[in-house]
């Protein structure tokens, strides 16, 4: 499965030329609904050459630009391996494409930019995470995504606690600490001694420094899984300022992918919630100020100079026209024309382009559209 994250972003935003082709196409796992997505790719790949020749393409030139997108409509186990969506974007010299966990409507666009506005949703999730997950037998490392989680622990990463605490064996660890038979695990909560303390204080300081190599985005989160009295520890042995206060508690070992998958996307729910409820209190709170732009026309123009901070469109929604930026006009029909675009997206790409956010309107907004400007 090709899976986006956030930093495909970037890639898709940095290709601008003389043809760019993007493709959402709605897909299903399994049963006969699953070889929809390739019929619907199909009709629309027919649509997309009608179209390429009407801008003058040569016949071999469609065939060269479209066979990568064509190869998926032959290959029918494929279409038995999706997600909820399937998003496609050519261009002269680049073929990508995404599997997306979100629903997206059929659309295709032939433009000298990619259409991204679709993306929004998976652009201010949290797809990615880090997972320390530390038992009395191992640590292990996971990489949560939307789509799954991946144990990445590498071959020379610090997993054996036993030593660092000074013992082969758990057993040896009770043994000089007075356990007896039955008796499993760590010390109890508030149990530990300050020996043992210093020894997981410095253990889990290696883990902090290994995972350096790991994490190359400092953006994402890192979540801690084991007992309870062992997280105060490590959140002081760790340097990163991405650990969530909270946890996932218990014995990792006991633990599923799928239940880890879970629990991860519960912590991080609030987390992301809090991010859209801040963006959207910032909006509210400057309504009547000159700083809030509702008009899409006005948007699309501030959005090309720069001036959009925060940015809000509707859902699944199109409006069509024509942007002239040397009179600073926009033309808004209310059916395509030939050489349209969509005045949402052109919106969308320029204010990320130019370092600005864009949300999705809550159901309850009745503007078409709603921006922060810098100033």
């Amino acid at each position: 499965m090709r899976r986006f994250l956030k930093n495909d972003l970037t890639n898709l935003l940095s290709h601008e030329s003389e043809l760019c082709i993007s493709i959402f196409v709605p897909t299903q796992k399994v049963g006969n609904e699953a070889q929809q997505g390739r019929i619907r790719l199909k009709n629309m790949l027919e649509d997309i050459s009608h179209e390429l020749k009407k801008k003058n393409y040569k016949s071999e030139k469609i065939q060269e630009i479209l066979k990568p997108a064509k190869d998926f409509v032959d290959d029918i186990p494929f279409w038995s391996h999706q997600s909820k969506s399937l998003a496609i974007f050519i261009s002269l010299d680049d073929f990508f494409y995404y599997q997306l966990p979100i629903d997206v409507d059929e659309m295709m666009m032939i433009n000298h930019r990619f259409y991204i506005k679709p993306l929004i949703r998976m652009m201010n999730a949290i797809d990615q995470a880090y997972v320390i997950g530390v038992s009395q037998k191992d640590v292990k490392v996971f990489h949560w995504m939307t789509y799954g989680i991946e144990d990445i622990t590498p071959d020379d990463f610090p997993t054996n606690i036993w030593d660092e605490l000074g013992y082969d064996t758990p057993e040896r660890h009770l043994q000089n600490n007075g356990g007896t038979k039955g008796v499993k695990g760590f010390h109890g909560h508030g149990g530990i001694e300050e020996k043992e303390r210093a020894n997981l204080f410095q253990f889990f300081r290696k883990i902090d420094h290994s995972m350096n190599e790991i994490m190359q985005d400092q953006g994402i989160p890192l979540i801690f899984m084991g007992v309870q009295y062992l997280f105060p520890i490590y959140k002081e042995a760790n340097t990163k300022n991405n650990l969530l206060d909270d946890f996932i508690e218990g014995n990792p070992d006991e633990f599923t992918h799928d239940f880890i998958h879970k629990k991860v996307e519960e912590l991080l729910t609030p987390y992301f919630e809090e991010r859209l409820q801040k963006a959207y209190q910032k909006f509210n709170a400057n309504q009547s100020s000159d700083k809030i732009l509702t008009e899409l026309k006005e948007i699309a123009v501030a959005s090309y100079f720069k001036k959009i901070d925060q940015l809000f469109i509707p859902k699944k929604k199109v409006r069509w026209g024509k942007v002239n930026i040397t009179d600073t006009e926009v033309d808004i029909h209310f059916e395509h024309q030939d050489a349209d675009e969509d005045i949402y997206d052109f919106a969308v790409y320029h204010t990320l382009i130019n370092g600005g956010q864009v949300f999705e309107l809550q159901a309850s907004d009745v503007i078409e559209a709603g921006a922060v400007v810098r100033f």
